[in-house]
């Protein structure tokens, strides 16, 4: 199977706060795993402060009952199941 790529590729510098927050973790989760990867070490790769990711960290998990509900939701849509 083909590597995911999305359709539409949007400049870093037009990703707000968030966006690349959730990026730089995903991308951190990818490549050193989930427990290998900081605040810290997601904050430097998005930009933004460590107090900024926690603030969203901890946003995301009020509204979301799972952390990678989002992720799941995208897989499954691009897999058509």
């Amino acid at each position: 199977m083909a590597a995911f790529e999305p359709t539409v590729r949007v400049p870093v510098s037009d990703l707000n706060a968030a966006a690349r927050i959730r990026n730089a973790a995903l991308e951190g989760f990818a490549a050193n795993g989930v427990a290998a990867t900081s605040i810290r070490d997601v904050a430097a790769a998005a930009g933004v402060s460590p107090g900024l990711v926690q603030h969203h960290r901890m946003q995301r998990l009020r509204e979301t009952p799972h952390p990678f509900q989002r992720v799941l939701r995208d897989l499954t849509d691009f897999l058509g199941i």
